[in-house]
């Protein structure tokens, strides 16, 4: 797998992390937390929720853990096999490629970082079903959604 193709798989697995995090109902009637953000609870199933549609039937947890692992796989290549110490000596690399690869692996740096945050805010929700814990999920919905803008405009 190429460079490329991780980058965007890591692209597309922070996109449906930030949908299925804008997709969490707001309420959280089941008193559940891991099955609320798994969208296995009765909070899901109310008619005419935005989060009874088929595409928010996996939950966020479903989409961290592709991201996490799609995150992972990115780390370890890059730590492996270093692009920039690949090349030959003699090899030319654009500047300006080189400056959107260290752009790209910057933002993957603060996605790392975003997540994290996050999963710290879903292991509190889960323990308190408290909505204003729930809000805060709700809220790095909106910073994702940012941080994936800008990975797009990279790609």
């Amino acid at each position: 797998m190429s460079l490329l193709q991780k980058f965007q798989e890591v692209y597309f697995d922070a996109m449906h992390l930030q949908e299925a995090l804008e997709a969490i109902p707001t309420e959280c009637d089941c008193r559940n937390g891991e099955a609320h953000l798994a969208a296995k609870c009765c909070c899901v199933a109310k008619p005419g929720s935005i989060a009874s549609t088929v595409a928010s039937h996996q939950g966020c947890l479903v989409h961290l853990g592709k991201l996490n692992q799609s995150l992972g796989t990115l780390r370890a290549d890059w730590e492996y096999q270093s692009w920039t110490d690949q090349r030959d000596e003699h090899e030319y690399v654009e500047p300006k490629l080189q400056s959107r690869i260290s752009q790209v692996l910057g933002l993957c740096r603060l996605l790392g970082m975003m997540i994290e945050t996050l999963e710290e805010r879903i292991e509190q929700f889960k323990a308190s079903c408290l909505h204003a814990d729930l809000q805060r999920i709700k809220e790095s919905a909106a910073d994702l959604k940012k941080l994936v803008t800008e990975m797009n405009g990279l790609l």
